[in-house]
């Protein structure tokens, strides 16, 4: 079908469509060199083609609603890759709260408790869209700043990890070095209840010799008695 034999409606979904094909294409991208095919959203955009070669054809009854249909199927490309692109930051961040949960973060990433609202916010949304059954295609935009908001601030995480593993590796060592100076005192007070009666018994035991020893050389030190 040619321009010339469009609708100026026909015209505007046919702009339309394209521009949400182009973004669910980039999208898809962007989630494919992460964890390969995104295959839902990849199928979604096989609807749309589908319906738009149905629309191109001679014979199609209903030009208008094939379009409507390839502009709803792009909407939900758009939805489903960054549904799993959201999955996989949410993941992310899952792993850097464990990571770092014994660590004072926000002095290193000010805006850590920002991350975690975000990541709430994106996890409920996702939850809501599965149990109320609304259709993607009017979400899909909503969807999209969830996964712009959340992946801004996951970038970044590798600059913050650099310096709390800093921090971690200090906080090991000094740990070390208490565990080695409470082990010592430890030893030390096991040693003395063991043996400190012993050892009292022994210096006592050299104080009596030495007492002795004493008294059997002063005789010899005394002078002759007169008249002898």
């Amino acid at each position: 079908m040619t321009a010339a034999h469009q609708s100026s409606e026909e015209q505007r979904l046919l702009a339309e469509t394209r521009a949400l094909y182009d973004k669910a294409e980039g999208a898809i991208k962007s989630i494919e060199h992460v964890v390969g095919l995104d295959i839902p959203s990849v199928n979604q955009l096989r609807y749309a083609g589908r319906h738009l070669i149905d629309y191109a054809s001679a014979n199609c009854s209903d030009p208008l609603e094939e379009i409507k249909k390839a502009k709803r199927h792009c909407q939900r490309a758009i939805y489903d890759a960054n549904d799993a692109s959201i999955q996989l930051l949410i993941h992310e961040v899952g792993a850097f709260q464990a990571d770092y949960k014994d660590v004072e973060v926000t002095d290193i990433y000010p805006n850590y408790m920002g991350l975690l609202r975000a990541k709430t916010d994106a996890v409920n949304f996702l939850e809501q869209r599965r149990t109320d059954g609304q259709d993607r295609e009017t979400v899909y935009s909503e969807c999209e700043a969830h996964r712009t908001s959340l992946s801004a601030m996951v970038d970044e995480i590798p600059y913050a990890r650099e310096e709390l593993n800093k921090r971690v590796r200090r906080q090991r060592s000094d740990a070390i070095g208490q565990r080695v100076f409470n082990y010592t005192g430890l030893a030390i007070a096991v040693l003395t209840l063991v043996f400190g009666d012993n050892i009292l018994a022994w210096l006592s035991h050299d104080d009596a010799k030495a007492q002795t020893a004493a008294q059997e050389i002063a005789p010899q030190d005394q002078e002759p008695a007169s008249g002898e």
